[in-house]
């Protein structure tokens, strides 16, 4: 599975349309891996006794939720409009839980392994 050979995929991970949404996924730079350390500061700034600092704490918290909300919908509107035109012929279903789900994982935890790189353009061709 660490190598990329598809006969060892689990079910949901196989196919060209998933792939590209792997691909999709794992170049964009996404907010939600900076939700742990944002947090941690968050906590760390309830846990100092200010008044002041308890309240930049929850600000902390709710920006950090409503910026990866925001970023799962950006996610699913630009993740959909690109399958359309990859991909017409293709059912849809089950494609933005696959997108958002592999989102939310730490990218040196994701598997499958991730094919390319942040910022790298994406191939033409899903066929293989």
């Amino acid at each position: 599975m660490k190598s990329g050979d598809e006969r060892y995929f689990l079910p949901r991970d196989k196919g060209r349309v998933r792939r590209f949404i792997r691909d999709y996924v794992d170049r964009r730079f996404s907010i939600v891996e900076l939700v742990i350390p944002l947090m941690i500061i968050g906590l760390m700034l309830g846990y100092t006794g200010s008044s002041a600092l308890v309240q930049a704490s929850s600000m902390v918290l709710l920006a950090t939720v409503l910026f990866v909300v925001t970023d799962m919908l950006v996610l699913r509107f630009r993740l959909r409009r690109e399958l359309k035109q990859r991909f017409p012929d293709e059912p849809l279903k089950g494609t933005t839980y696959y997108a958002l789900t592999r989102s939310m994982q730490m990218k040196f935890m994701r598997l499958p392994k991730a094919r390319v790189k942040i910022g790298q353009p994406l191939p033409e061709d899903y066929d293989r």
